[in-house]
């Protein structure tokens, strides 16, 4: 945080006070996910930020598979407070994962800075960079069998897909959303699509 001042403080008081509660408003229908969306978080913070001589700003910085956004409320006045999120991808850092880190930081960022919670306080959106670590053989196996049956489940039809993957355990369902050649495959019915073993 850099000086303070008597009406940076007395603004931003101010606004966290007319902050409220967000919906999850975003959703997974495959995964039968909800989750607070950026795009929320960011409408409903910046006109009342605005209204006390406050911006939101988050930028971003990148190494290898890891991204750090650093939140910044600015005041009118030059005053300034800010914090730092880093996070790893724990799968390949594709662009789309890396992307998927950069809205998880900056929900997250923005969240935790203003103290904003979406209703209720749960999330499972980061999809794509949430690859499980080093899975042992036996769960190797077992999502092997899990995608087997996808697979059988696929040529029946997406009903009968979506069927079998909410009956998959949560485990298996974050490695299926972090491959998404795997899981495109199965939404078109291919039947012979690989099992991807331990990623």
């Amino acid at each position: 945080m850099t000086t303070n001042t008597d009406t940076f403080s007395a603004d931003l008081v101010a606004a966290l006070a007319e902050l409220r509660t967000l919906g999850q408003d975003g959703s997974n229908p495959h995964f039968k996910s909800r989750y607070m969306t950026l795009q929320t978080l960011i409408e409903g913070v910046r006109p009342i930020l605005a209204r006390h001589n406050l911006a939101l700003l988050q930028p971003v910085t990148a190494d290898a598979n890891s991204v750090t956004v650093t939140t910044v409320i600015l005041h009118s006045s030059g005053a300034k407070f800010d914090s730092a999120l880093t996070l790893t991808a724990t799968g390949p850092a594709t662009p789309q994962a890396l992307g998927s880190l950069i809205s998880y930081a900056r929900r997250y960022g923005a969240g935790s800075l203003l103290g904003i919670v979406s209703d209720p306080d749960a999330d499972d959106d980061a999809n794509a960079a949430s690859a499980p670590v080093g899975p042992t053989l036996a769960e190797t196996q077992a999502y092997d069998r899990w995608i087997s049956t996808l697979q059988v489940a696929a040529t029946a039809g997406l009903p009968a897909l979506m069927t079998a993957v909410r009956e998959g355990d949560e485990i298996h369902k974050a490695r299926l959303r972090a491959n998404t050649t795997l899981w495109a495959a199965l939404k078109n019915g291919v039947p012979a699509v690989p099992a991807v073993v331990a990623q």
